[in-house]
């Protein structure tokens, strides 16, 4: 009988040990966790705009203006500063719209989602992933300090990634990784975050590394010139892009 009662202590302590993890689990507040990581790459409250300097894994350099409209997050204008050939491209977003205006054009063209995968157009989209407004949390969970999150893209939100899966640091909220991918969970690129800096008192992301899982190529970004400047809202408008300076 005591070897009875000594097994049935050490199942009761194995069911209370399994129940007290399920009820960690279930008290992480994903909602604050995505938050959290979205403060990072939030300069101010209102527009803003910052340098996106991107250099490719062949040697090839880029960089670009972005700039956030006062009232809405998901309203932005991508300015291309270099290479020389490329300062009159413009791309708009505004929510799940994009448009694309450069040298020659008559006007600007919109483009799909998923045509925002290709090219220096896929690196400014990266910018513009707000994980706490274009995702939900299919499932959260914690180890060594680390939780893991599965996001899953939320209908009609215009975004170019079906499903994320994002690693943050539990003692602090920065994002460590996404793998960013398709509908059929195939991995498209994966972002290891690797730059943080303090401006103006606040710790904000300054650069991450993006994989083309597709083709191997690699990029590297840094992200610079935060400043509260940005485009009044008239400017950003598909009929404004011509004009943009």
């Amino acid at each position: 009988m005591k070897k009875k009662y000594g097994t049935y202590v050490v199942l009761c302590v194995i069911c209370i040990i399994g129940i007290w993890n399920l009820s960690a689990q279930e008290k992480i507040d994903g909602p604050s966790v995505l938050k959290k990581v979205d403060e990072y790459r939030e300069y101010s409250k209102t527009g803003f705009s910052f340098n996106f300097s991107i250099t490719e894994s062949d040697g090839t350099a880029s960089r670009m203006r972005v700039y956030l409209e006062n009232s809405r997050r998901d309203i932005s204008l991508v300015r291309y500063l270099e290479p020389k050939k490329y300062r009159r491209r413009v791309v708009l977003t505004i929510g799940n719209s994009f448009y694309v205006y450069d040298h020659g054009m008559a006007s600007p063209v919109r483009i799909t989602p998923r045509e925002m995968l290709f090219g220096q157009a896929s690196a400014g989209d990266i910018t513009r992933i707000a994980f706490s407004g274009m995702y939900s949390i299919e499932q959260i969970t914690e180890h060594s300090g680390v939780y893991d999150l599965i996001l899953k893209a939320i209908p009609d939100k215009g975004v170019t990634y079906d499903r994320i899966d994002l690693r943050v640091s539990a003692a602090t909220g920065k994002p460590l990784k996404a793998e960013c991918r398709g509908t059929s969970g195939t991995l498209l690129k994966e972002i290891t975050y690797n730059g943080f800096s303090v401006i103006e008192g606040k710790e904000l992301l300054s650069g991450f590394t993006i994989v083309d899982s597709t083709n191997g190529d690699s990029s590297t970004v840094v992200l610079d010139g935060f400043s509260a400047e940005t485009y009044p809202s008239s400017n950003f408008t598909v009929e404004a892009m011509k004009y943009v300076r």
